[in-house]
């Protein structure tokens, strides 16, 4: 359609038109000019025609302005159905593997907390042969990062990934001895003793709860606010136990191994520091760590000798070593004891399977109107060699 047809409909519908800009009003001029000239030289009969054709185009233009206007509401309600459609969940292979983690794991705690199972177990790793699912690949990924990334003791050990319930390997009891010899002469006989060593990992159980609001309207954001509390949480109870476990129903602390000892005598100075560097044997200690309870760094920290020097210097600065060594510090060793060796001696077993549980009746959740989410987690830890350690006992910190 012309510019003029436009202008000539326009007129059509309203006669005292005149134009949007300055073209337009030439134009528009120019038609009127040619609509009147037309009119005057014209017969009643053609005026009569002009009229009725005039009718007829308004008439027409109507009709398409309904007919765009029907088509757009048609498009709309096609969008708003396709929108809809694209917001239900694929759970198919190749829709889960295209989902976003965060939207996976949000999708997946809300199908347990509405005991959605089909959707579960849709969205789960499996099941961990108890009843229980196992929380999408993604989420227990980077909680196991995060959990050997920060300043933990399992950052230190070596970790054993576990496909069974049981590990099993043989622990030296005691090393291979190495003789020369010459030419016709007996040769010296040599063993070495082999036990058993076994990790039969425990179950650590971590339950927050979460009011069903921000459970709501923070879907996505869900998986980040979990991550960070239960990794903080699971970190602190692995640090605790793997210090001081009891080897009853969790994993068995380095402070039940029988290491080899040097006594303090309440008093500990830098002589019992070096007779405890030099008491490791020299295989380990070029990665051996010092493990200190935060009260005795304090007393460490803050000895002077009798001109008021310090008497650790190394320990005042922000990293802190002792005799060229790394210290950990960790409040669950003895404030009485210092421990010395090479960390990556101490195992860890770890099934690396993340189990999830929801409650929205049980722990008061139904009162609170909250949410109860339970993480558990598969885990055991042993001194693997104790060789590699030793300490020192009787530091006068209480």
């Amino acid at each position: 359609m012309t510019i003029r047809e436009k202008l000539l409909m326009k007129l059509a519908k309203d006669p005292n038109y005149v134009g949007a800009d300055e073209t337009e009003k030439s134009l528009v001029a120019e038609l009127k000019s040619e609509m009147d000239s037309a009119e005057e030289s014209a017969t009643p009969a053609a005026k009569s025609e002009v009229k009725e054709a005039a009718s007829e185009m308004v008439a027409a233009i109507k009709e398409l302005v309904e007919a765009t206007q029907t088509q757009k509401a048609v498009k709309e309600t096609k969008v708003d159905r396709t929108a809809v459609k694209a917001g239900e969940l694929d759970l198919s292979p190749e829709g889960i593997k295209e989902m976003k983690k965060e939207v996976r794991f949000a999708e997946y705690v809300k199908a347990l907390a509405n005991k959605d199972l089909a959707t579960v177990k849709a969205l789960a790793e499996g099941d961990d042969g108890q009843g229980g699912y196992l929380v999408p690949d993604e989420f227990r990924a980077e909680l196991i990062e995060h959990l050997g990334r920060e300043a933990s003791f399992r950052s230190l050990a070596t970790v054993i990934p576990m496909e069974g319930k049981l590990f099993e390997a043989p622990s030296l009891a005691a090393d291979v001895q190495v003789y020369w010899g010459s030419e016709n002469t007996a040769i010296s006989t040599t063993s070495a003793d082999f036990g058993n060593f076994q990790l039969t990992p425990y179950r650590l159980n971590a339950i927050i709860y979460v009011s069903r609001e921000l459970f709501a309207d923070s879907a996505i954001s869900i998986m980040e606010i979990l991550q960070r509390r239960f990794r903080i949480k699971v970190g602190q109870q692995e640090n605790k136990v793997f210090i001081a476990g009891s080897g009853s129903g969790q994993p068995t602390g380095l402070t039940q191994a029988t290491l080899r000892s040097l006594s303090a005598g309440n008093s500990v100075t830098p002589d019992h520091l070096t007779q405890a560097y030099y008491l490791l044997p020299e295989d380990y200690r070029e990665l051996a760590t010092w493990l200190i309870n935060s009260r005795t760094m304090v007393a460490l920290e803050n000895a002077k000798d009798d001109q008021g020097a310090y008497l650790y210097p190394s320990l005042r600065g922000e990293v802190k070593t002792l005799k060229g060594r790394p210290v950990f510090v960790n409040d669950h060793v003895p404030s009485s004891t210092i421990f010395f060796g090479d960390i990556s001696w101490y195992w860890i077993g770890d099934r690396q399977q993340v189990t999830m549980e929801v409650t929205t009746e049980g722990g008061g959740t139904w009162e609170k109107h909250q949410v109860g989410l339970k993480l558990i987690e598969r885990v055991d830890g042993k001194t693997a060699l104790t060789t590699a350690f030793v300490k020192i006992t009787g530091t006068g910190v209480s």
